[in-house]
């Protein structure tokens, strides 16, 4: 793989991540941990392993908390007043990028592709632009692009319903341009790439190479692909470096934080992950969860297909199930009744729900109260 040691990237970090609500009102999407180890950082760590070390970001939602996490990296942030598209976000940071090819990704992917087979290809093709790609099944969740016999992209579908298109090749949110680029941006207002950008390269008849790659790919705009990006970090299915020690057991795969502190009878089913120094008391039950750093699960709690958020206290006895939580959501959940490990496993493995389980034990003695995360 030979390095880019000349090549800079832009990383697209300003966005409000409103569909990982409410995760992202107290953490930008950027600092949304895969593994214990920010969004952001496994993609500066793909630039790196590339030669790729001048990067720059644009920043809006919770924009102070970024550059302190990132003091290490060399990188050039630029805080938007207002958000103005991807396009848009590209333009405020304009001036690093006047002296040569260059990289821009999205700041919410999660990849192992080849950046220096795109960069190549863009070079040998000697479009203005090029886009990396992946066929995906589900065309109407992507933009799709349609290729000419010499690889350039001649048509662009946002979202197709299924039969508008036969490509099945979707952006991935990695581009590569030229500094000439910005000739085609306005200078104010909201741009976006795939509807305004790229469709007027298209109408001057510039080229634009689409280039497909293979390797892992996913992004984690919503809640349901966080979790199954984290889960499949687990199971390795993406080269990234995880934040802590993988356990494989009998019951599944767990990663495990530093200084993290598990009581006695715990049970850890399915994909977990525990952040820095979390704890999880006596007798708890965790199954396909995701718990962030400096959290604690009380003793005798069922957690099953949850995120609790940084510094998170359940409470002990405390059933949850499906949601994503911020720490000040257990003040309205209560729970007023213990159970012992092997009921908690006997919900678990029949695959009831938590609170059918507690419902079906006792309705007149258990009172249970959830407010949605």
């Amino acid at each position: 793989m030979r390095a880019n040691t000349n090549a800079k990237a832009m990383i697209l970090a300003a966005g409000a991540g409103s569909r990982l609500d409410p995760l992202t009102q107290m953490l930008p999407k950027p600092l949304v941990p895969i593994g214990n180890r920010p969004v952001m950082d496994h993609v500066l760590r793909l630039l790196k392993k590339h030669g790729i070390n001048q990067v720059a970001a644009n920043l809006y939602h919770l924009a102070e908390t970024i550059p302190p996490y990132f003091r290490d990296h060399n990188i050039d942030f630029v805080t938007e007043a207002k958000l103005s598209g991807d396009a848009g976000g590209l333009r405020a940071c304009k001036s690093f990028f006047k002296d040569g090819t260059f990289v821009v990704l999205m700041g919410d992917i999660v990849t192992d592709v080849d950046l220096n087979h795109l960069i190549e290809e863009h070079h040998q093709s000697g479009a203005i632009a090029s886009i990396a790609l992946q066929e995906v099944t589900n065309v109407e969740q992507f933009g799709i692009v349609e290729l000419d016999q010499a690889g350039f992209i001649c048509a662009f579908r946002e979202k197709p319903k299924a039969g508008e298109t036969k490509s099945r090749l979707a952006s991935i949110g990695i581009y590569v341009f030229e500094p000439q680029i910005f000739e085609h941006i306005p200078d104010s207002g909201d741009y976006m790439f795939g509807k305004q950008l790229f469709p007027r390269l298209l109408e001057l008849g510039l080229p634009i190479k689409g280039v497909p790659l293979e390797g892992y790919w996913s992004d984690i705009g919503t809640i349901e692909s966080y979790k199954t990006t984290t889960f499949d970090a687990l199971d390795q299915r993406v080269n990234i470096d995880l934040g802590g020690q993988i356990v494989n057991g009998v019951s599944g795969t767990i990663l495990l934080g530093k200084n993290v502190t598990i009581g006695a009878n715990v049970e850890l089913i399915g994909h977990v992950v525990l952040g820095d120094n979390c704890i999880v008391e006596s007798g708890a039950c965790l199954i396909d969860s995701i718990v962030w750093n400096d959290s604690r699960v009380g003793s005798g709690s069922y957690l099953y297909d949850c995120i609790l958020a940084t510094g998170s206290n359940m409470p002990e006895d405390t059933l949850l199930e499906r949601q994503a939580t911020l720490p000040n959501h257990f003040n309205e959940i209560r729970c007023q009744q213990t159970q012992t490990k092997s009921k908690l496993h006997l919900a678990a493995s029949r695959k009831m729900t938590a609170f059918e389980y507690w419902e079906t034990r006792n309705r007149s003695k258990l009172k249970v109260r959830s407010v949605a995360g």
